[in-house]
């Protein structure tokens, strides 16, 4: 996406790329929700997505964060079947350091 608007490339290798990200996972409850059915003259289709909350940890930010704020100012997600996607991003800290 950044390179179809911007003309710019911003990885050689994303495989590289990903394999340098540090080993902690992301945590999280997403599932999947069928949000309507769009009916066609020969068939009709499901319309949903994935959705809930994910935390990622500070290594990743640390790591990915230029990245992860790439997304979220392209809207990824929202260019998604009928503009039926996004995410929101937002500093918390997490219960165990306040």
């Amino acid at each position: 996406l950044v390179y179809s608007w911007c003309d710019v490339d911003l990885f050689d290798n994303v495989r590289d790329y990903l394999n340098e990200l540090p080993d902690t996972s992301p945590q999280g409850d997403l599932v999947w929700q069928d949000w309507r059915t769009l009916e066609g003259e020969m068939r009709s289709q499901a319309l949903g997505g994935v959705t809930g909350r994910v935390t990622v940890p500070t290594e990743w930010m640390m790591a990915a964060g230029a990245v992860i704020q790439l997304c979220r100012w392209f809207n990824v997600g929202k260019g998604a079947a009928f503009g039926a996607g996004c995410f929101l991003l937002r500093d918390e800290i997490p219960p165990s350091v306040a």
